[in-house]
Parts: C-alpha cells; sequence; structure tokens
C-alpha cells in the first residue's frame, strides 16, 4: 500500500471539453425563425430595422392557426388589432423614434385579462359575449 504522499491528488473527472455554445441571435437571424426569437433577440431585430413587427406578428399568428385546432389554447384572437398595433411601432421605428422593449412584440394575454373592445370570457358560459368596456389595470 502506498503511503499518503505517494498518492496522486485526487483530481475530479473531466467530463469533456465545454462545447462553445452558437451565437442564438446570430442563428436565428440567419434563419429567420421569427417565432422562435426571444424579446431581446425580437427588439433588437426591430431596432435594427432587419425585420418589421408585421412579420412577427404574421408569423405567430400563422403558427397558431397551424397548431391551434389540435391544442385549442386560444378561446378567442384578435389578429387584426395586433396588425393595427404592429403597423403603428412599424411607423415609430421609421422615424428613429425609441421603442419600449415589449413594443411590436407579440404575446398572448390570458382571457381573463380585461382589454377594451376585446371578447373577454374567462372561459365562462356566461360570458360568451362580454366585450371589455376598460382595460385591466
Amino acid at each position: 500500500m502506498q503511503s499518503k504522499s505517494e498518492r496522486e491528488p485526487f483530481r475530479f473527472p473531466r467530463w469533456g471539453k465545454r462545447k462553445k455554445r452558437e451565437n442564438k441571435y446570430r442563428l436565428y437571424l440567419n434563419n429567420m425563425d421569427l417565432k422562435e426569437l426571444t424579446i431581446k433577440q425580437a427588439h433588437k431585430l426591430l431596432e435594427e430595422k432587419k425585420v418589421a413587427s408585421v412579420e412577427l406578428v404574421k408569423a405567430h399568428f400563422g403558427e397558431i392557426k397551424k397548431r391551434d385546432g389540435d391544442i385549442r389554447a386560444f378561446l378567442s384572437l384578435t389578429e387584426e388589432e395586433a396588425i393595427k398595433a404592429a403597423k403603428k411601432v412599424d411607423e415609430r421605428i421609421a422615424k428613429g423614434e425609441p421603442i419600449e422593449l415589449l413594443a411590436g412584440v407579440p404575446a398572448a394575454i390570458k382571457d381573463n385579462i380585461l382589454i377594451r373592445g376585446a371578447k373577454t370570457t374567462a372561459a365562462s358560459k356566461i360570458l360568451e359575449n362580454y366585450i371589455a368596456p376598460y382595460d385591466a389595470t
């Protein structure tokens, strides 16, 4: 048996070198898979005028239409309103105005959050035709 001083010191096993991750931003920019962008990535592309907000909105609604028949996650869609809002954001960007982080980025809002003029049912038969008169705060 070896004495304590003759033994090799303990070393943690090496599982191999870490692989370098590809820059996700560059990866998405090359493939232009707009549905997979993070909020920050989408915002940066909007600010750099590499993508339009209307494109983002249409890409997301295309995916919703393709998949929601099976999933049934959305009770109502406000595509026209979303495209109008996206056009306004694109106009602000074209004028060189700064935009907020979420401006122009598509988002889904749960059906129990009031949005003025939008159908808000909370998935209830009692509220099936309820149109919100004001925005939730």
